[in-house]
């Protein structure tokens, strides 16, 4: 007996007990983090971003592997999880919270966060709740008036010129959740209009800072503020190569229009990692029709505290099938240098697109083709992806049903391939699948879905429409 004593303290030690007695435990373990990824205000109005767990109750998980086989996983009070997949298995997470987040991998350490555009634990904002602000030399010039909030981030438009008394409970983040009560926040004015550079665009002419804002419920808060009229100090040379990409587009997916968009858009955004709709516009130029890459040189004024500056393209397609039209889109984001001695180059990185898109052995050609499901297996889904970057793809099953077109389940991979659940493909429904080929997370192969780089960007096109049988 004396004898083992070495090995036994070699296993408590470490996992190689695992191996040592035959488990494979030890070699195929998945391990993981989920946190809420937060942003609040510092006292000085400047963003912070804090990883913080979700309540036990608040989350929940289960994981299915390729056998059909599921199970639920344990998340404990740090947003820690582990569960053992049969070995060089690909395995489905399911994340449930307010929403659901889906991933397929092989990875075994996981790093993955819930972007939230604030705070948690906010409070709803009741029936009767509404923000009224008295703003002093608003300018007659403004064409666009925004109503915005940093410590819980969101913006939201007023009428021009006209009195400003907002229904709270009709303000949402961009996440589409409700913004809640004010608690010691910040509130923003802010008015756009044309500005000239030598060419025309839409600008931030003016704000108004209206700092700690605490709401209570079912009360008219009543603030007052002074615009400040800005002086456009700070340069960006912007190189837009928004024609370049549309062409590339419109070639390799010629059954979409690629019609318009935004040939430059700088922002002012709490987190370079959440979503560019969290951050406000300093200046943009929308392109109704695109026409030629764009080389501008454009003035501006960023007087939100510590929020970075990002530049981004983005171009808008559509495909019609019956009384559908599916929205497409492709986009690019990076970091606005700090003075125009350096250009910011939108779209010298670009997404690669999804083509010969397969389900179940059946390469998609024309829309209501036929499609039989072995019911036995979960259903393979392939494509090919042409030239550009991809670090993960999104592929979205949607549903088609007379004219709308409804998400069912969306599921993000880091492999041209994905294993569908056939019982989430019903006889004589219809479907499409949206792909959306994203850039800017280098080690979501690894695991790491949760930290990227600029630039980043992606590009989504659906896939005819098909027939379950």
């Amino acid at each position: 007996m004396q004898r083992w004593l070495p090995v036994m303290a070699c296993c408590l030690a470490t996992t190689a007990c695992d191996t040592i007695f035959g488990l494979e435990r030890g070699d195929t373990r998945v391990t993981g983090t989920y946190l809420a990824r937060t942003l609040h205000n510092d006292a000085s109005g400047a963003p912070l971003v804090e990883d913080v767990p979700l309540r036990a109750a608040e989350v929940s998980m289960e994981v299915r592997f390729e056998d059909g086989s599921e199970r639920g996983v344990t998340v404990d009070d740090a947003g820690k999880f582990t569960f053992d997949p049969p070995p060089g298995s690909l395995y489905t997470l399911t994340i449930r919270t307010s929403t659901d987040s889906v991933y397929q991998s092989r990875a075994r350490d996981l790093v993955l966060v819930e972007r939230v555009p604030g705070r948690l634990g906010r409070v709803e904002a009741p029936q009767n709740t509404r923000l009224a602000l008295s703003i002093q030399n608003r300018s007659a010039m403004a064409n666009a008036e925004h109503i915005a909030t940093t410590g819980v981030w969101s913006h939201t438009s007023v009428q021009t010129v006209g009195p400003i008394d907002v229904d709270w409970r009709s303000v949402q983040t961009a996440a589409a959740e409700s913004v809640g009560l004010l608690n010691d926040d910040d509130a923003w004015y802010l008015a756009y209009g044309i500005a000239q550079a030598p060419f025309p665009y839409q600008g931030l002419l003016q704000s108004a800072r209206i700092p700690n804002v605490t709401m209570a419920p079912a009360t008219r808060t009543m603030r007052d503020g002074v615009a400040v009229t800005h002086t456009l100090s700070q340069c960006a040379h912007v190189i837009s190569k928004i024609k370049s990409e549309t062409t590339r587009l419109q070639a390799l997916g010629p059954t979409f229009q690629w019609t318009s968009g935004t040939g430059w858009n700088l922002s002012a955004v709490p987190d370079a990692g959440h979503a560019i709709q969290h951050g406000f516009a300093v200046g943009y130029e929308g392109t109704p029709t695109i026409v030629d890459d764009l080389d501008r040189t454009i003035m501006y004024t960023n007087p939100f505290p510590g929020h970075a500056m990002i530049g981004f393209m983005e171009i808008n397609g559509f495909r019609s099938t019956g009384s559908v039209s599916l929205q497409s889109d492709a986009r690019v984001i990076d970091r606005v240098p700090d003075d125009c001695a350096t250009p910011m180059v939108l779209g010298a990185t670009v997404a690669s697109l999804p083509l010969a898109i397969t389900i179940a052995g059946v390469r998609l050609t024309g829309d209501m083709q036929q499609v039989e499901i072995d019911r036995r297996a979960d259903s393979e889904i392939t494509w090919t992806p042409t030239e550009g970057a991809a670090d993960l793809w999104q592929v979205t099953l949607t549903e088609l049903v007379s004219t709308t077109a409804t998400p069912r389940i969306s599921v993000f991979t880091t492999e041209p391939r994905l294993l569908l659940d056939p019982d989430l493909l019903l006889a004589n429904h219809t479907y499409t699948l949206q792909i959306r080929t994203n850039f800017g997370t280098p080690g979501a192969a690894d695991g790491d879905f949760a930290n990227g780089t600029l630039p980043r960007g992606s590009t989504a096109i659906y896939s005819t429409t098909f027939v379950v049988r």
